[in-house]
């Protein structure tokens, strides 16, 4: 029997487990994974992850010349993850969405799995469009008031389905205040604002985006 391989470690964050997480786990031994050859090299793919997640849906940007304000970010169970954030250039304003083309989360796992010892590599597109000041002000108020609601909520509950959604405010101190949202509950304004988000992806995704269409619900 070949040596037993090392298992990679998840980090489960406390009563926030990811179906994901579970169902990868279970994939390792039902897949007879855990009897392949050994690797040189033990791989947190908890970090790698989150270190491949920044690196494509919201990388740094030079601070010099842009300033960051808002971004929010969808990490599915299965779908591919995808992001918008909106960026000051100068006296200019955009509004950005990247979306992955496969899930990122499967996609390390298998090629890990496959002990690949090619560099790891997944598409991202990127799609940009200049806002005015008045939607960039009402974008802001409202992720002000959805991490507000969501830190007076009780937040003992545990999910293990499906989406997770992050909500990040970058201040002019460069502070960041952000919560995240495991599958939020029907019509609360978590869940309406992910869905309206998600909206204005897809419309700059298919160059339709007219800001428009959104800001009466926006804050």
């Amino acid at each position: 029997m070949n040596t037993l391989m090392n298992m990679v470690i998840f980090y489960l964050k406390k009563a926030k487990i990811q179906f994901k997480s579970l169902f990868f786990v279970a994939l390792f031994f039902v897949s007879g994974w855990g009897y392949c050859q050994p690797v040189k090299v033990r791989i947190d793919l908890g970090n790698l992850y989150r270190s491949q997640l920044e690196e494509h849906l919201f990388p740094k940007i030079d601070t010099l010349i842009a300033k960051e304000i808002v971004l929010f970010y969808a990490k599915p169970a299965f779908s591919p993850e995808y992001s918008i954030r909106i960026i000051e250039r100068g006296n200019q304003t955009f509004i950005e969405a990247r979306f992955l083309e496969k899930n990122l989360w499967y996609e390390l796992f298998e090629h890990y799995k496959r002990q690949d010892e090619k560099s790891f590599f997944i598409n991202v597109s990127l799609y940009s469009k200049l806002i005015s000041y008045n939607f960039k002000e009402r974008m802001l108020a409202t992720f002000k008031s959805v991490i507000h609601n969501k830190k007076i909520k009780d937040e003992n509950t545990v999910s293990v389905d499906g989406i997770s959604y992050s909500f990040l405010i970058f201040d002019k101190s460069e502070k960041v205040r952000s919560i995240e949202v495991n599958t939020p509950e029907s019509n609360t304004i978590e869940d309406n604002m992910a869905n309206l988000f998600t909206q204005m992806i897809n419309d700059l995704k298919s160059e339709s985006f007219d800001e428009a269409k959104y800001i009466d619900n926006l804050n």
